[in-house]
């Protein structure tokens, strides 16, 4: 399986960058199988501090050094490509080449959600690449379904499968504290916070819900980008707001903030948004999610979460209105997605699709 390295100090919560680190975790650490062993083949990720030009070359040729040792020495039947494309498709590209050189099988899983947007407006160079790992991979796997028949059109075969973001079974709580037992509503934002997530109109939203007499807790997970920051520390709210800024933090402490918070907001409107770790984080956790209809969500959650048709403070403050005055219907709502999480989302549910994918590649 070829993705970015497990121990890297960029895979902290609320960092943007951790996504992938995380399913590469996952996938390694809980894949069993009678009949394939997951071995990895790291590859190196972007260095924010350094140009990002001469990184490149360096980063490639590394990256292909290390595949090609792999497949020398482990001898795989099947390479899994964890596709970020975007920037990284020109390595992809390679990877694929040298595979088929080799005579290798492929797996390319196509993750967030933002392929679509990717190839339409793709130059020449880089959908040719595009095309090209498409067609000589034997299995595609997409994490939104809406990337089936896309993808399927492109490669003129039926080729490419659904395949969600999912959760560790064993890290899937039996039980949660009660939620909505105060009087204070706790609500929680994880990511990186910047304008594309919605994490002004969170603020101003929230406190204007303050200033009309309910009181609230904002605790924010992530790494602030400098707009943000110089923002919020001029941001002068109401005293019936408490605000607690975290930083990025690690998973095992995000996962105890949503046991501890009773509505998850995550107001993104982002292009790229996916099927994120941490809405499925947040379904187990049996809280009340907030979000929008972007990316895969309204997919992924059906009707267990509330949906913003708009990103804007007056909507953020109509719900979360709605919500105090009708706790009840919350607590259903987030029971719905506790159970569809148990249902669709877990590893108990997936990696036995995912030797499925394997068999499927091994015999095409």
């Amino acid at each position: 399986m070829c993705g970015p390295r497990l121990q890297n100090k960029n895979a902290l919560y609320g960092g943007g960058t951790g996504g992938y680190t995380r399913n590469m975790t996952v996938y390694l650490k809980y894949f069993n199988s009678d009949e394939f062993l997951l071995v990895p083949c790291f590859q190196t990720t972007r260095n924010k501090n350094l140009f990002k030009v001469l990184q490149f070359p360096v980063r490639l040729i590394n990256d292909l050094y290390t595949f090609i040792l792999n497949l020398i020495k482990e001898k795989p039947a099947v390479i899994h490509i964890m596709g970020q494309y975007r920037s990284a498709i020109t390595r992809e590209f390679f990877l694929v080449l040298l595979s088929k050189l080799f005579r290798k099988k492929i797996i390319y899983e196509i993750k967030a959600g933002s392929f679509i947007a990717f190839y339409n407006k793709a130059n020449y160079f880089k959908k040719s690449l595009t095309d090209y790992v498409l067609r000589h991979s034997e299995v595609i796997l997409a994490e939104g379904e809406i990337y089936i028949d896309f993808i399927n059109n492109i490669t003129g075969t039926n080729k490419c499968y659904y395949f969600p973001n999912f959760v560790p079974s064993d890290e899937v709580p039996d039980l949660i504290s009660p939620k909505f037992k105060s009087n204070v509503l706790n609500v929680l934002f994880v990511g990186y916070c910047y304008e594309g997530k919605g994490i002004f109109e969170l603020v101003r939203g929230l406190d204007f819900c303050a200033k009309n007499n309910e009181i609230i807790k904002l605790t924010i997970v992530g790494e602030e980008s400098p707009e943000f920051g110089t923002w919020i520390d001029d941001y002068t709210w109401s005293g019936n707001l408490t605000i607690v800024r975290l930083g990025k933090l690690p998973h095992a402490e995000v996962l105890q903030q949503m046991s501890v918070n009773d509505v998850y907001f995550y107001p993104t409107k982002h292009g790229g948004e996916g099927h994120n770790n941490s809405i499925n984080e947040a379904m187990m956790n049996f809280m009340t999610i907030v979000t929008t209809k972007i990316g895969f969500l309204t997919s992924v959650l059906g009707d267990s979460a509330y949906f913003l048709d708009e990103v804007n403070d007056e909507a953020i403050y109509d719900i979360v209105r709605h919500i105090i005055a009708n706790k009840h219907e919350a607590v259903e709502k987030a029971t719905k997605a506790k159970e569809r999480l148990v249902e669709y989302y877990t590893s108990f549910k997936q990696i036995p699709i995912l030797n499925s994918y394997y068999k499927i590649a091994v015999k095409s």
